[in-house]
């Protein structure tokens, strides 16, 4: 993506969890590791931006 996550979890090794602000609106894009799903989700994506409401 050619951005630095503003946000990581854990801080050092691999990430479980990180967040980017992309765009001019400073959109945030979170990626979580799929070991952290729950035994019955699917995965895929969700659009929790006003728009979407």
């Amino acid at each position: 993506m050619g951005v630095e996550p503003y946000f990581q979890r854990p801080k050092e090794g691999t990430p479980a969890y990180v967040e980017f602000r992309i765009g001019d609106d400073e959109d945030e894009l979170g990626i979580i590791d799929r070991q952290y799903l729950p035994p019955i989700a699917k995965g895929g994506w969700r659009d929790h931006s006003p728009q979407a409401c």
